[in-house]
């Protein structure tokens, strides 16, 4: 793990000279992977690995919002890991911009342009983070 523990890992041979290997990590970061076979270590071992969480993202409340007026709320992935945060807006019909607030803090803003229901998707690491999903 990023601290250097050890993650407990499962081989199982899937013949041909291959094996499949799983662990379950259990904290976010960048894992080593150290590979070897007899007792030697294969090459470009250690390999790294990294672990986020897209259920450790916080969103902060979206308001209601007016026609021609920002939209603006809070994301916080300090406990995510790393990895690439995706916003969408009416399924990338209406502009969006980030800006930092502080590490791993964004302020996402958009500018309704129609009074309808704008529907806000967040993704990380292309992944959908779960209840994110907003409409305002």
């Amino acid at each position: 793990g990023p601290s250097g523990q050890s993650v407990p890992a499962q081989v199982k041979d899937t013949g041909n000279q291959t094996a499949k290997v799983e662990f379950c990590p259990k904290v976010v970061g960048e894992h080593k992977i150290a590979v070897s076979y007899r007792q030697v270590q294969v090459a470009g071992s250690p390999f790294s690995c990294k672990v986020y969480d897209v259920h450790a993202i916080k969103v902060k409340p979206v308001v209601t919002g007016t026609v021609g007026q920002p939209v603006t709320f809070l994301v916080e992935t300090s406990q995510a890991g790393p990895g690439n945060l995706e916003v969408t807006v009416n399924g990338g019909r209406v502009g969006t911009t980030a800006h930092t607030q502080g590490p791993h803090t964004y302020a996402i803003s958009f500018t309704p342009r129609q009074a309808i229901t704008h529907t806000v998707d967040l993704k990380f690491n292309g992944i959908n983070v779960p209840g994110t999903t907003r409409r305002t």
